[in-house]
């Protein structure tokens, strides 16, 4: 099993489990006063840590798997509360401020669509295919022009799919190892980070890293996870978004189905570095309160033996 080696400028732990920094951290330990409740405590305090969503500004550095590539559009709409969508293309849509257009000469006429959330309608092509319904990426950052190719756009399938094992390549360079032939990712703490390392100076409603599968017995928080992949799961969401994505993030995490929202970044990660603004948040390792500072971690492969019978 891996294991992560955790360093704060005065200590130094070995994770199994998770790392974690703002909303589900500030569950995990301010629910311990409903202690007497069972595992149902957790289930209470996130209704009321959505309503009092809370955000934590700091900087977040970040060494992805090699090959990773996150392609936003791929993801599913999940939102509770979807918007409507526009049409693009101002030239090809019949405008009443041209008297002189004619609705005969339109070849591809535009109609204004809904989002229709995972599940988008499936159109004939045999009964029109002049006719297009075309929607926003909630969380894309560059929108790709349909009418370049007459040919049917073809989403990708999610980056995240299948990754341990099989959609990563091998490094180009080597990264150094420790005296033990441990691949080291980290430099020292009060030195920067590489340059091919990822750096998001930003508000932050929930940053966390997790090694396996589930968190309790009933939170699937990294479902592509594996015990020895030499992999951490970095799941993040910025400021901005509301209470009720908040909520509906959190009921996600039973089925594993918050790794198609939108708005919440599933990042496979070697190793991270981060470092809080301020130190009145809660940064947990493994469900423990240690002072919050600025950390890092990484992955130490396959580091321990698991027995069962």
């Amino acid at each position: 099993m891996d294991l992560v080696r955790v360093e704060t400028p005065k200590e130094c732990f070995y994770s199994f489990l998770s790392i974690g920094w703002g909303l589900m951290a500030d569950i995990d330990i301010e629910s311990e006063r409903l202690r007497a409740l069972g595992e149902a405590r957790f289930a209470v305090w996130a209704v009321v840590r959505a309503i009092g969503l809370r955000k934590y500004k700091g900087k977040l550095s970040y060494r992805a798997v090699n090959g990773y590539q996150p392609k936003c559009t791929s993801k599913m709409v999940a939102e509770p509360k979807p918007k409507r969508s526009k049409t693009i293309d101002c030239h090809l849509a019949w405008s009443e401020d041209t008297p002189t257009a004619k609705k005969e000469e339109l070849q591809e006429p535009m109609f204004r669509s809904k989002s229709f959330g995972a599940h988008d309608p499936i159109l004939d092509e045999e009964a029109d295919s002049s006719v297009r319904l075309l929607k926003f990426s909630y969380s894309s950052d560059q929108l790709e022009d349909p009418f370049l190719t007459t040919a049917p756009v073809v989403i990708p399938p999610s980056p995240v799919e299948n990754i341990p094992h099989t959609h990563c390549t091998d490094d180009p360079v080597e990264p150094p190892q420790d005296e033990q032939g441990i691949t080291k990712y980290c430099p020292p703490l009060d030195q920067p980070v590489p340059d091919d390392w990822v750096v998001v100076d930003d508000e932050f409603v929930m940053v966390y890293a997790c090694h396996q599968t589930h968190l309790s017995s009933d939170v699937l928080f990294a479902p592509e996870a594996k015990m020895d992949d030499g992999i951490m799961w970095l799941i993040v969401i910025k400021a901005g978004v509301s209470r009720a994505q908040a909520m509906y993030f959190l009921a996600s995490l039973q089925t594993g189905d918050h790794v198609h929202i939108p708005y919440v970044d599933v990042i496979p990660i070697h190793a991270f570095r981060l470092e809080p603004l301020r130190d009145d948040s809660y940064l947990t390792v493994d469900g423990e309160v240690i002072p919050c500072c600025s950390i890092q971690a990484e992955v130490l492969p396959s580091m321990a033996r698991v027995m069962t019978r």
